[in-house]
């Protein structure tokens, strides 16, 4: 599966002007590279997904957040869950805030309900005029963790 999504994000990265960096992250939905591009954009990122099914819902996503003319975001929260499946829950969850314009800093916890771990972090938001993304820190253990995602609001999942 990853063969096919890197030949595709490389074909759609020589077609638009750009060349794919390294490999920032995966998962379920996709990879998300760092993209050097020819435009004048600063920093970004591509997120290449495996389906058509959760990239049409993501879309949705931008589609109403444009529809909206939602182009400032405060803060937000993430919330994960970690654990293998059938295995009881070990959410993190992220609460981040705005610092200045690009830079988010805040909290994280993880953990079932008896040992739970906290933490802080940070990360930098990026935009390309239609998506927005985020790379970031965070302290945990006395080591430093990368980390990155795209900011998707719903107002409920599917399976809700």
């Amino acid at each position: 599966m990853d063969e096919d999504t890197i030949a595709n994000a490389e074909a759609w990265s020589a077609r638009n002007g750009s060349r794919l960096l390294e490999r920032l992250g995966t998962g379920i939905h996709g990879i998300v590279f760092a993209v050097e591009s020819n435009a004048e954009i600063g920093p970004a990122a591509l997120k290449v997904h495996y389906s058509r099914k959760p990239y049409l819902r993501e879309r949705r996503v931008y589609e109403r957040l444009q529809d909206l003319e939602v182009s400032d975001i405060l803060g937000f929260v993430i919330d994960c869950n970690c654990a293998s499946p059938g295995d009881s829950p070990y959410v993190y969850t992220i609460t981040l805030r705005r610092e200045d314009s690009l830079f988010f800093g805040g909290e994280w916890t993880a953990g079932r309900s008896v040992d739970r771990d906290t933490g802080t972090c940070s990360c930098r938001l990026y935009s390309n005029g239609e998506r927005l993304a985020f790379m970031g820190v965070w302290k945990q253990d006395g080591n430093t963790e990368h980390w990155c995602g795209e900011l998707t609001p719903v107002d409920k999942f599917e399976d809700e």
